[in-house]
């Protein structure tokens, strides 16, 4: 015999699977202890068999569950309200950090401006110094070697012969 598990609501099976409930709901809404082909998915597991176990809307075992269910929000509530409040810690401090690495950035920006704008006033400073070095190293060379042609070298001499005025002496 083939059964047909479409006639059964899904979010009736899905409830009675994930609760674990003792007993199982047929289409219509009816209480039933046993296997039933209207809705085959819920009695693998779910139906049960034992007459002393109350269905999970009887006021015993609803209130029971109730309870329970109740302590077990609450209890994830409180940790969820801790954890939300550390995040809430840490995403302060890392606002405060970003405020500062923000200040820092523009400090850096600004002090990096300036120095281009120093930069950008010094070179032409800094070439004009460049060409008047190159202009002055020429002119040092060339008086060197001026100097050095016009040097008479006087060889075998003794030294202090001369005396005081060493031109007078080279004259006579």
């Amino acid at each position: 015999m083939s059964t047909d598990t479409s006639k059964c609501p899904p979010t009736i099976v899905a409830c009675a699977v994930r609760l674990r409930l003792p007993y199982t709901l047929h289409y219509h809404g009816h209480l039933s202890t046993q296997n039933t082909p209207s809705c085959p998915s819920t009695s693998a597991g779910v139906v049960a068999n034992s007459p002393e176990i109350q269905p999970p809307w009887e006021p015993s075992s609803l209130g029971h569950k109730l309870d329970v269910l109740l302590e077990a929000i609450e209890k994830n509530w409180t940790s969820l309200e801790n954890k939300i409040d550390n995040v809430a810690a840490d995403l302060t401090l890392l606002h405060v950090d970003q405020h500062k690495l923000v200040d820092k950035v523009h400090t850096a920006e600004q002090t990096l401006a300036e120095l281009q704008l120093r930069s950008q006033k010094m070179e032409p400073s800094l070439r004009t110094l460049e060409n008047r070095v190159h202009a002055l190293e020429s002119r040092a060379e060339d008086v060197e070697g001026r100097s050095r042609r016009n040097n008479d070298c006087i060889v075998s001499l003794p030294v202090g012969t001369e005396g005081q005025d060493a031109v007078a002496y080279v004259e006579h």
